[in-house]
C-alpha cells in the first residue's frame, strides 16, 4: 500500500479516537458587587446604603446576591442590620467596602490596615460580579490626591473587574457632597464628578456598559449626613434610591420567568441557544442579540415567537448558523405585545476552533449532499480539500480559502463520487493537515 495512504489511514484512526465535548455556559442569579470606602462599608451604627438597597431589590423580586470578600463593617464589627430578615430573605452584609481606602489602595492594597484586606486582584479570585456599584474617590480628595491620577486609578479598577468578567455592568457614582466647610472640597468633588462622566464615556461598551449614577444631586448635606462625610439613615435611603433607579432597567424581572439560558457549540460548528420559561405574561417574542466582543454594539440575529400568557413551562431553541470564531456574547430581548422590552443577562460562549477544525456531516449519507466544514484561526488562508476512497483512490480536489473569520464550507454532491463506501477527507489549510471521513450508502 502506498505510504501516503498509510498516513491517511493512520490519521483516520487517530481521528476516530478523539471526542469533541461542547462547552455549555449557563446564566446564574445576578451577582452585585458594592465597591467603595467607608460610605459603602458602614460601621457598627450605620448599615450604609447597601441595606435599604437590598430591601428595594427584594421588593422588586430581583433574583440577586451581594458579593464581596467580607461581611463586616468598620474594624470588623457586624452591621447593625447583620442577618436581618425581610420577606423571607436574609441580609448577609457581604460587601467590598473598605474604610479609609483610596482608589490606589484598591489596586495595590493598603499597608495601614491590619489584618491585611488584600486588593482588587485578590478579591476577583474569590467571585465574579455581574454588576459593580462603585462609589470611590472621597478619601482621595480629602487627602489632596491629584484628581487626574485618581481618575486614572479608577479606570484601572474598572479594567480589573472586566478582566474577570468581560460583560460586567459598571454603575459608576458621582460622589455625594461633603460638609467640610471649605470651598476646596466641594469644588474638587464637582470637578471629579465631571471627569467621572468623561471616564464613563471613554470606557462604555455594549457588552460592558458604564452607567453614571448621580449621587451628588439631591443629596442635602444639612439633613443627610451623620458627620462631614458619611450618610445618616436618610442619606443612606437617598443613595439606595439612586442606585436602585439605575439598577432596575438592568435587573428588572422579565415578564417571563426565565429558568435557564445557555449556549453550546454544536458538532456542525454552530452555536445553539436554549432557554426555558416557567411562565409568561403578554410575551410577544424574543429577539436574539449577539456581539462579537466588548467593543461592538449588539445586533439582532434572530426572532422567536413567545407563548403570550401562560403558566406552562416553555422551552425555546435558536441556532446561530453564522457564528464566527472566538468569544461571543448573547442576550435575549423580550418584547411584550405593547412594545415594552426587557433584557436577559448576557452570556458568553467561547467558540474554540481547536475543538472543531474540520467537520464532515452527515457522517452517513444516502442521496443527499455531504457538507465539508472547516473553522480555524487562520483568516483568508488557502484551502485544499482532497477526497479519497478507503482504498486510496483519489476522487476529487476542492480549492478555496477561509473567510475573514477563518471559515470554509462546501456541499459535496455524492453523485459525483464513486458509489457507496467509506470516503476519507483530507484538508490542507495554511500548511495544517486535517482529516475526517464519511460513508455513502
Amino acid at each position: 500500500m502506498p505510504l501516503f495512504i498509510v498516513k491517511i489511514l493512520y490519521g483516520l484512526i487517530l481521528f476516530l479516537l478523539l471526542s469533541f465535548v461542547p462547552q455549555t455556559i449557563v446564566a446564574q442569579p445576578v451577582r452585585i458587587m458594592c465597591l467603595g470606602n467607608s460610605i459603602t462599608q458602614g460601621d457598627g451604627e450605620k448599615a450604609s446604603y447597601r441595606f435599604p438597597l437590598w430591601k428595594k431589590l427584594v421588593d422588586a423580586g430581583v433574583d440577586f446576591e451581594f458579593v464581596g470578600s467580607h461581611d463586616k463593617n468598620k474594624w470588623g464589627v457586624n452591621s447593625p442590620k447583620q442577618n436581618a430578615s425581610y420577606k423571607g430573605k436574609t441580609f448577609t452584609n457581604v460587601n467590598e467596602g473598605h474604610w479609609g481606602w483610596r482608589a490606589d489602595h484598591m489596586l495595590n492594597g493598603n499597608q495601614e490596615t491590619y489584618p491585611p484586606e488584600g486588593k482588587l486582584s485578590d478579591w476577583m479570585k474569590q467571585y465574579t460580579p455581574d454588576i459593580a456599584l462603585i462609589h470611590l474617590g472621597t478619601n482621595d480628595i480629602f487627602q489632596n490626591q491629584p484628581i487626574a491620577e485618581t481618575i486614572g486609578e479608577l479606570e484601572q479598577v474598572i479594567r480589573g473587574i472586566r478582566a474577570k468578567n468581560g460583560s460586567v455592568s459598571i454603575l459608576l457614582a458621582q460622589l455625594i457632597p461633603a460638609n467640610k466647610n471649605d470651598n476646596y472640597t466641594d469644588n474638587a468633588i464637582r470637578d471629579y464628578n465631571t471627569k467621572i462622566v468623561a471616564l464613563a464615556e471613554k470606557l462604555n461598551t455594549a457588552a460592558s456598559p458604564v452607567i453614571v449614577v448621580d449621587q451628588y444631586s439631591g443629596f442635602d448635606i444639612n439633613t443627610m449626613l451623620a458627620d462631614e462625610a458619611h450618610p445618616n439613615e436618610r442619606g443612606e435611603e437617598q443613595m439606595a434610591q439612586q442606585w436602585y433607579n439605575a439598577l432596575l432597567p438592568i435587573v428588572r424581572p422579565m415578564p417571563v420567568s426565565l429558568v435557564s439560558f445557555n449556549a453550546r457549540v454544536t458538532d456542525e460548528n454552530k452555536i445553539e441557544l436554549n432557554w426555558k420559561t416557567a411562565s409568561e405574561q403578554n410575551n410577544a417574542y424574543f429577539e436574539i442579540q449577539r456581539t462579537l466582543d466588548t467593543t461592538k454594539q449588539f445586533s439582532t440575529i434572530g426572532k422567536v415567537n413567545g407563548a403570550g400568557t401562560t403558566q406552562t413551562p416553555t422551552t425555546y431553541t435558536f441556532t446561530d448558523a453564522t457564528a464566527p470564531m472566538g468569544d461571543l456574547f448573547y442576550r435575549l430581548k423580550q418584547v411584550d405585545f405593547d412594545g415594552t422590552t426587557t433584557y436577559s443577562k448576557t452570556i458568553l460562549v467561547s467558540s474554540s476552533p481547536e475543538e472543531r477544525m474540520l467537520q464532515v456531516f452527515p457522517t452517513v449519507v444516502s442521496g443527499k449532499p455531504v457538507t465539508i466544514d472547516i473553522l480555524v484561526r487562520m483568516p483568508d488562508a488557502p484551502v485544499t480539500v482532497s477526497i479519497y476512497t478507503i482504498n486510496g483512490t483519489h476522487v476529487k480536489d476542492l480549492r478555496g480559502s477561509t473567510s475573514a473569520s477563518g471559515h470554509y464550507s462546501y456541499e459535496q454532491d455524492v453523485k459525483e463520487l464513486r458509489g457507496t463506501g467509506l470516503y476519507i477527507v483530507q484538508a490542507i489549510v495554511g500548511g495544517k493537515v486535517l482529516r475526517s471521513k464519511f460513508i455513502v450508502e
